[in-house]
């Protein structure tokens, strides 16, 4: 008896053991090691022990775990190499003497699933990814995946000091990308507080950093992404199935649909073959009519169907599905799923068949199509963006569609055009370009100038097809060019059918350097009775409070990119823009927090705000107001 209630207390007390510590033979997080030449045998938890594989990484390592890669090892694996689990830090820069652990492909992404497309898959919330190098080695991959079919909803991924490069070579499919944050399966999903710092994206086949939830589907959306100074160039080297470049496709960082709170700063983006930067929306489809005349499609039936004239993308034109009323009744074009992930605009003469309910032509009824949103709260801010096939654009769909972005202190150097506003429908727009400095006199594009407007210039707006009521505040930027107008506005288009004034403008530095004082600095139109061009003399006419006294830049060595460390010393690595006399100082408008920092000291220990009254036109500021909290004092004595 005695045994036995011996027995029991301890079966009890283990009992009281394991639900204070739990059951798992893990009491706490673990950190791993990993090297080439380890031991996947032995345990793994320091140096001695180090395992040898990713294989062995993705079978062990659970939520909250560590995993140190020697930064002197490479691992070539068939994608992807990590797939993230939920609360753990992969870090390949930490261990060892080297500089990143290399993660190289072997081969193409697997299709079969769609649960993942990279070579680090991220679809876990809490996730830190620290100094690998991802050398896709022009694999049809991409190489960061967070995530495009993973069909969930994650929050808190850091992604810090990765190079990433050589993403594919042929179009096989819209997601490969160098660094993907987004969604596109299922429905209602979410990704949260994303962070990318201090990371290069270089030579890929579309876009290098892509935050993009779906254009297919309502209610997914991107939040909280932060951008740091992260460098991305050679994008877009691709080329599709036939033969046909993707240059077009090729952005150093594009925003699109319902993503909020997107912060790009201290980047530099250049040598893209697309634009440097885009924001994008797609445009929300026209219902799309339907009805079942023979019988009604019931829930779990398995439709098969058969592609009349509607319009669509993506697999063959038969396919099957497993119906369901909500998903393909109420969020259009229809989404197919089996056996692959295809995308249909049903109309007229399409042939939905139910296994038990029969044939369905599509006639009348509405199917209803979904909204992917729109982007919002956009900040590109600090940044050097040059020789891209464009500077930065707005990439409207048709279809009134409103945004915000804010564009601040900027460098803009060299592009084809710095900043282009084309035709499109922005419905009520609001989008604030605050103390740019825009300078383009080396322009290969066949509308050449700084800012392009509707149809061309060094800035351009194409305002003959600009709807809706958009206001683009202008406001304190240097506009400089070469031998071509610095403004193009209206380009190609009748003056008389044009509606000027999209262009909020106030205290801004207008400037063509060749070509002398008869030189045409604005272009506004092309032809019709009111086409007009614009002098030095005249461009007070078009913006009564333009300077046009040369802005007396230092000069030397344009810079091409950031020196120096966020929050010490990083600031761009020349100083050819920095103004130290002239009429440029002192001369801007008041605008106001966050609009009164700048690029020669936000990335600095002792940040300088610009003084009310007391602006200086374009990305830098001469004098200012320090903006670093007081020290008390040391070594007082009192008598």
């Amino acid at each position: 008896m005695l045994k036995q209630r011996l027995k029991l207390k301890i079966f009890f007390l283990a009992i009281l053991f394991f639900a204070i510590f739990g059951v798992s033979a893990k009491a706490s997080a673990a950190t791993y090691y990993v090297k080439n030449g380890g031991n996947d045998s032995l345990s793994g938890l320091n140096d001695a022990n180090a395992w040898a594989t990713t294989a062995k990484v993705e079978a062990t390592v659970t939520s909250g775990d560590t995993v140190y890669f020697n930064n002197q090892g490479t691992w070539a694996v068939n994608p992807p190499a990590i797939t993230a689990k939920e609360g753990a830090t992969y870090d390949g820069s930490t261990y060892g003497s080297g500089a990143r652990a290399i993660l190289r492909a072997t081969g193409d992404k697997d299709d079969a699933g769609y649960d993942g497309d990279g070579v680090i898959i991220v679809s876990k919330s809490h996730v830190n990814i620290k100094g690998f190098e991802i050398d896709v080695a022009s694999h049809d991959t991409s190489g960061i995946d967070a995530c495009g079919y993973c069909n969930e909803s994650f929050t808190d991924l850091a992604i810090d000091d990765c190079v990433v490069h050589d993403v594919g070579t042929t179009y096989q499919d819209w997601w490969i990308r160098g660094i993907y944050i987004g969604t596109v399966g299922g429905y209602n999903y979410s990704v949260e507080n994303v962070s990318i710092t201090n990371t290069e994206v270089y030579n890929t086949m579309r876009a290098g950093i892509v935050i993009y939830p779906t254009w297919t589907r309502s209610g997914h959306s991107i939040e909280n992404v932060l951008v740091r100074n992260c460098t991305v160039h050679d994008t877009g080297i691709g080329i599709d199935s036939d033969g046909n470049s993707l240059a077009g496709y090729g952005n150093g960082v594009d925003i699109k649909d319902d993503a909020d709170n997107v912060t790009v700063e201290y980047c530099t983006l250049y040598n893209n073959a697309g634009n440097g930067a885009q924001i994008e929306t797609y445009a929300r489809a026209a219902n799309v009519p339907y009805n079942n005349p023979v019988g009604t499609l019931q829930d779990g039936e398995i439709v098969s169907w058969d592609h009349g004239q509607g319009a669509w993308s993506g697999g063959a034109d038969t396919g099957q599905v497993v119906f369901s009323a909500q998903t393909h009744m109420q969020a259009s074009p229809l989404f197919i799923s089996m056996p692959n992930d295809y995308i249909v605009a049903p109309s007229d003469g399409d042939v939905l068949k139910g296994n038990t309910s029969g044939a369905t032509v599509v006639t009348d009824g509405e199917f209803i199509p979904a909204d992917p949103g729109v982007p919002n709260d956009i900040v590109f801010r600090y940044n050097i963006v040059r020789n891209n096939n464009q500077g930065f654009v707005f990439a409207n769909a048709l279809g009134s569609r409103t945004f915000d972005a804010r564009l601040y202190g900027n460098l803009f150097i060299d592009n084809k055009n710095d900043l282009k506003i084309p035709s499109c429908h922005y419905g009520d727009t609001v989008v604030d370009i605050y103390n740019n400095t825009f300078y383009n006199v080396n322009s290969t594009a066949a509308i050449k100038g700084s800012i392009y407007i509707g149809d061309g210039g060094a800035i351009g707006i194409q305002n003959n097809d600009i709807k809706g009521n958009p206001t683009f505040n202008f406001k304190n930027n240097i506009v400089y060019s070469g031998d071509y107008p610095a403004i193009t506005e209206c380009y190609n288009n009748d003056h008389d059918t044009c509606t000027q004034g999209h262009l909020t403008r106030a205290n801004n530095i207008y400037y063509r350097s060749i070509g002398g004082p008869t030189a045409t600095v604005i272009r506004y139109g092309t032809y019709g009775t009111n086409a007009r061009n614009y002098n030095l003399a005249q461009v007070r006419d078009w913006d009564a409070s333009a300077l046009i006294d040369p802005p007396t830049f230092t000069g030397g060595t344009l810079p091409v990119s950031f020196s120096g460390t966020y929050g010490t010393n990083l600031l761009p690595n020349t100083d050819y823009f920095r103004i130290t006399s002239g009429s440029s100082l002192n001369a801007g408008a008041t605008l106001g927090s966050p609009y009164d920092g700048n690029i020669n000291t936000a990335g600095t220990a002792n940040p300088i705000a610009r003084i009310a009254g007391a602006y200086d036109i374009g990305a830098y500021e001469y004098f200012g107001t320090d903006t670093t909290s007081p020290i008390a004092p040391g070594g007082l004595m009192v008598n």
